[in-house]
């Protein structure tokens, strides 16, 4: 196991209705990470971001199978809900950054479309819909 501190699992309800339950809870755990202040935290391109492997994953939710992590973590990059990317300076390392989109994730919480960059797309979707 990880030396890391084991933090307890905490459900949102707002987010697990808005994303579904299992999706909820790495929503959640990014932004606990996000609060510490280690060397696995960076903030790029003004968001914050938080490096994981997926052993690192497992070990936050050894219930769950590693293809299990990996469909959930590619089905909130797919919904635009949180962001993953290599920012290792050794291209080398593969581990992935996360950080949240937050206008997206308040969007499907409230409905609110406060956002410009969110306005655009919605008006780009019922626009194709047409």
């Amino acid at each position: 196991m990880n030396k890391e501190k084991l933090l307890p699992i905490r459900i949102n309800r707002k987010v697990a209705k808005a994303v579904g339950l299992k999706e909820s809870l790495f929503i959640i755990r990014i932004m606990e990470l996000s609060k510490l202040n280690n060397e696995n935290i960076k903030i790029h391109d003004g968001l914050i971001w938080v490096k994981r492997s997926l052993k690192e994953w497992h070990n936050d939710f050894y219930f769950m199978p590693i293809d299990t992590i990996r469909r959930i973590l590619s089905k909130l990059r797919e919904k635009n809900i949180i962001y993953a990317e290599n920012l290792n300076n050794d291209k080398m390392n593969n581990t992935l950054w996360y950080s949240i989109n937050v206008s997206e994730l308040n969007f499907l919480i409230t409905g609110d479309t406060g956002s410009s960059e969110l306005n655009e797309r919605l008006k780009k979707e019922k626009l194709q819909k047409k």
